[in-house]
């Protein structure tokens, strides 16, 4: 294995969280049949399909491309609201790697290399452009529209969706909303410093925590200045919101990776 591991799987996995955009299986049938709605109206379909837990959890097969390296990986997945996200992703059975991110900082085991890293959540963000707060990292986790109501933003009803838009310097948001769901198809993630963006295709909808509608396969798609970087498939399964602990200890000879 090369330097690329702690990229691949920290900044990938981290990417894999903050990432917004969703596409669904279920089509509009008849357009014109869909009631215009106002933005107020859609803002608060949108709060009201939010889904709000304590602690959640689940397991996720992931596949990771970027033209140079394909790796296929098993993570799972733990959160608290307000403490932390926890991730430990393992390669045929062997954990290679464990994640430990809260408000204010980031840890993360290699194994593979028996390395370490230990930032700031603020140094890490900077260095590596996630383009995320720690919050919106937890409510993206759970399928959640980030759109702020108490900030400017731009609403449109164009053709066959409605389009929001917002820009939290330095990033610009883009939520396209399916008329007759009036759920997020489509969402574009834009660092107007770094030019990354991140969409992806949501799908595979199926009743999950609080009977609320939650998305078990996504792809993503990651670019700079419109350029391909990468490409990230996620399956989830066994999705519950038990408390679970997240142990994490780094072993005395691992070396710290700044």
């Amino acid at each position: 294995m090369t330097s690329k591991i702690p990229r691949i799987f920290i900044v990938a996995l981290i990417v894999v969280l903050m990432s917004l955009s969703c596409h669904t299986s279920r089509k509009v049938t008849n357009v014109s049949k869909i009631e215009a709605r106002s933005p107020e109206y859609v803002l608060k379909r949108l709060k009201d399909q939010q889904v709000k837990v304590d602690d959640f959890n689940a397991r996720a097969k992931i596949k990771y491309d970027d033209g140079d390296q394909r790796i296929s990986f098993v993570a799972q997945l733990r959160m608290r609201e307000g403490y932390y996200i926890w991730i430990s992703a393992s390669f045929l059975t062997y954990e290679v790697a464990r994640i430990l991110i809260r408000p204010d900082s980031i840890f993360a085991i290699n194994r593979l290399e028996k390395s370490f890293v230990s930032e700031s959540y603020d140094k890490f963000n900077q260095s590596y452009e996630i383009p995320a707060t720690y919050k919106q990292l937890e409510q993206l986790l759970l399928g959640n529209s980030i759109i702020d109501a108490q900030q400017p933003y731009d609403f449109q009803f164009v053709s066959d969706h409605y389009m929001m838009s917002q820009i939290i310097n330095p990033i610009s948001l883009f939520e396209k909303i399916n008329l007759e769901r009036l759920r997020a198809d489509q969402v574009d993630v834009i660092d107007l410093d770094s030019h990354y963006q991140v969409s992806a295709q949501y799908d595979d909808f199926r009743n999950g925590i609080q009977s609320k509608e939650f998305s078990y396969f996504r792809q993503y798609i990651i670019k700079k200045d419109d350029i391909h970087l990468a490409s990230i498939q996620l399956n989830f399964s066994d999705i519950d919101t038990d408390k679970k602990n997240a142990p994490f200890e780094i072993p005395n000879h691992y070396g710290r990776v700044d």
